[in-house]
């Protein structure tokens, strides 16, 4: 996760930054975040969500999630004249994921 979290920080380093851009890879950054703060806090627990599939949250899962949002940002990038609906967008699944994580530690106290 460590990784995925550095290398999201130094694309959005190395990327020209006009303002609605600036934007959307802060957008991407937090939407990032949230997924690994949700993948973080499921680790080892049942999975209620059936697309991720049933059962314990291990790597399977894990790349899974990973690998919709990946396939979700590079969607975004080949429409670029939509980047502000795509900016709100991943602030959206990002308050979704984020409120996620925070159910996950709340039922089962960050103990995992």
């Amino acid at each position: 996760m460590k990784v995925l979290v550095a290398s999201c920080l130094l694309l959005m380093a190395t990327l020209p930054a006009r303002a609605a851009d600036h934007e959307f890879w802060i957008s991407v950054g937090v939407l990032a975040g949230a997924n690994a703060a949700d993948a973080f806090s499921s680790r080892g627990g049942i999975e209620a969500n059936p697309l991720l599939g049933r059962g314990q949250f291990g790597a399977r899962q894990c790349g899974v999630k990973f690998g919709v949002v990946t396939a979700v940002v590079a969607i975004e990038l080949l429409l670029p004249r939509h980047r502000k609906l795509a900016t709100v967008l991943n602030y959206s699944a990002a308050g979704t994921s984020g409120f996620s994580a925070v159910r996950n530690l709340a039922i089962h106290g960050g103990t995992r």
